[in-house]
């Protein structure tokens, strides 16, 4: 109608996404439209530890657009607060556990097989990384398979009592069904991972390790160290954020990560 007015606010993104280059950018808009910068800071009504809070929870490419406000490129180290100092994630003592889970993510031409456990505190405020393995995909068979994972899961419960659920990558049901017989005497219940959007479960992850509400058991997860430490953004892609899946790196171990938590993503990020 004539007179009406659109009032929109926006993160930034990449700098190539249309609202800025068509819109933000477009000179020949600058007459119709008023764009109006606010920093975190200028926001004199939160308190100031919150701020300090979101501030620490995040890093790299998140921290440039949701507190500095800038429109940039995801490039380079993904996990660079692990990176930098891994040994400040390193457990001094293990909690106990609200949940158990471990992440299968099956492997296929030229990658492996991976599993992760992970362990979610009582209050759902920590996650902790208690074990990390890669098997050789290339001429093992199901059986094989499964009984490599049946005495992964057998050394979990052993040391934790329980596992609550194996989230096994929902792409192979097939190998899912076998799973299932190989663990049904263990007690032991198999579920399709939920395969949340990957940028998604790599913010979740990230916020985690900024907040300090993430550990992991270093002698048990030399794997998934060397993932975290090997992860990088596709510069090749232009446009949006791609996590480098090029063999070069270690995605197996980092989708079983993923898997074994991002149900219940939305509760941790609550707890932040």
């Amino acid at each position: 109608m004539e007179g009406a007015k659109l009032i929109a606010t926006t993160n930034p993104d990449v700098p190539t996404h249309w609202l800025k280059t068509d819109y933000i950018d477009n000179n020949a808009l600058c007459g119709s439209m008023l764009n109006v910068f606010f920093h975190i800071d200028d926001n004199t009504t939160l308190p100031a530890d919150y701020v300090e809070s979101l501030k620490k929870e995040y890093t790299g490419v998140y921290y440039d657009r949701f507190i500095c406000g800038d429109w940039v490129v995801a490039n380079g180290a993904i996990y660079k607060i692990f990176s930098d100092a891994p040994t400040a994630f390193y457990a001094a003592e293990i909690p106990s556990f609200e949940y158990v889970n471990i992440g299968l993510d099956f492997g296929g031409n030229g990658s492996q097989h991976a599993l992760v456990c992970t362990g979610i505190t009582h209050d759902m405020r920590e996650l902790y990384a208690l074990k990390s393995e890669r098997i050789p995909a290339a001429d093992m068979t199901p059986q094989a398979l499964y009984k490599r994972v049946r005495v992964f899961c057998e050394g979990m419960l052993k040391r934790y009592g329980k596992i609550s659920a194996v989230y096994a990558d929902s792409a192979e049901q097939t190998l899912i069904a076998g799973l299932r017989e190989a663990l049904r005497p263990l007690g032991i219940v198999v579920k399709n991972s939920r395969k949340r959007e990957i940028n998604d479960r790599i913010r979740a992850s990230t916020m985690l390790m900024g907040g300090g509400r993430f550990r992991l058991v270093s002698e048990e997860c030399g794997s998934l160290v060397n993932a975290f430490k090997g992860a990088v953004w596709n510069d090749k892609i232009i446009g949006k954020e791609e996590r480098l899946d090029d063999g070069t790196s270690d995605i197996d171990t980092l989708d079983a990560f993923e898997y074994s938590f991002e149900r219940y993503i939305p509760q941790l990020i609550r707890k932040l």
